[in-house]
């Protein structure tokens, strides 16, 4: 430990359990926080989808026995043994690890961590981590080491730095004379059907007061008749519904909503991290979408993020049209699967390859004729 810092290797519900007070310290005190690993998001998780799972928690401490690094995994199978996969990764957006600051000597113990569970596991997959953690850390390492390893940019994130330019330069960029018409026009509109409000909601009480009114527009919206919406996995909706309030009593969320004569049509969730504003999720009623609901309720917590000194508007993964229009910057988020040097870690790198060759192929093919049609 020459450097001060200590690799453990943490199992079970119990060890979990254990390592909690200690979570909630770390996230409250780390200069990076994934919110996808923040201690209510962990245990939300656990309690309404990961029960059937066994925990396998990377830790590092420092010299004076902090935690200062923190991955969670969930054991999975493999052929010829178990694999690992990020614990909460159902319904996440990023799932690179907690850590205290930004050393870079913390972020290489991570990784030598994951080295260490290597030894017992047959591939570790690391699905939506972000560019930096991903190129200028975890690929060089195992690239040095010779690892089994596939590496592949997956979705795109995209956000807008405040500070580069005004709220109103980045409309004008974003959205041509025709659009802002249109909005101008649509919101007329609604304003002569009655009374229009936009509702913020950041407290634990004002946020579980409203999860009635926020699942049934989730369910309404047309994610939810596609199979993508928040609700889509099993354990979901319970999730969402402890998640939300607890989460908001720790400042961490803010859920808004558009509302038509005290009717709610839109909803927009955000977590609040770091200054950050990182849009989670939106969804409307599909019989007011010819309004654009969801788009006027992103640009009120546009501007209102600006005006509250905010220093990004991260969209997380995903390419809808409406991120890459007005986000002033993108990066690709990275999917990696790490593989054990052995005849059984080669046998889940040659058939989890092939799975991920084909299924990029479908995704291809798929993106052709949305492209045609």
């Amino acid at each position: 430990m020459p450097d001060g810092y200590l690799i453990q290797i943490v199992n079970g519900k119990a060890g979990l359990a254990s390592l909690e007070p200690e979570i909630e310290q770390l996230a409250a005190n780390a200069s990076h926080l994934n919110p996808f690993f923040a201690p209510e998001w962990l245990d939300a998780w656990n309690s309404q989808v990961g029960m059937v799972y066994n925990p396998v928690l990377l830790t590092v401490r420092n010299g004076d026995g902090e935690l200062a690094g923190f991955w969670p995994f969930v054991e999975q199978p493999a052929i010829f043994g178990k694999g690992l996969w990020p614990m909460g990764y159902h319904m996440a957006d990023y799932l690179d690890p907690l850590y205290l600051h930004e050393e870079p000597i913390l972020r290489v113990r991570l990784i030598e961590g994951l080295d260490q569970l290597l030894n017992e596991h047959r591939f570790i997959w690391l699905p939506l981590l972000r560019k930096e953690f991903a190129q200028d850390y975890l690929r060089p390492y195992f690239a040095r080491k010779r690892q089994p390893i596939l590496f592949a940019p997956g979705a795109t994130r995209y956000f807008i730095e405040f500070g580069e330019q005004s709220v109103e330069e980045l409309l004008q960029s974003a959205l041509g004379s025709k659009s802002r018409k249109t909005l101008r026009y649509t919101r007329k509109k609604m304003e002569e059907m009655g009374n229009l409000e936009f509702r913020v909601m950041s407290t634990q009480a004002d946020v579980e007061k409203f999860l009635p009114e926020f699942e049934l527009i989730e369910d309404a919206s047309w994610k939810s008749s596609e199979d993508t919406g928040l609700f889509h996995h099993l354990g979901m909706r319970e999730f969402y519904k402890q998640l939300l309030p607890v989460m908001a009593g720790s400042g961490r969320v803010q859920l808004s909503a558009l509302l038509l004569n005290k009717k709610p049509i839109a909803c927009e969730l955000a977590f609040l991290i770091g200054g950050n504003y990182c849009l989670h999720n939106t969804s409307y009623m599909p019989e007011y979408a010819e309004f654009s609901p969801g788009r006027h309720l992103f640009l009120e917590n546009l501007n209102r993020s600006a005006d509250k000194g905010l220093k990004c508007i991260d969209f997380m993964q995903g390419d809808q049209k409406y991120k890459q229009k007005f986000g002033t910057s993108s990066e690709p988020i990275y999917t990696v699967s790490l593989f054990q040097k052995s005849f059984a870690g080669r046998v889940n790198h040659f058939i989890i390859g092939g799975i991920q060759k084909r299924r990029a192929a479908n995704a291809m093919k798929a993106k052709l004729v949305k492209d045609e049609e």
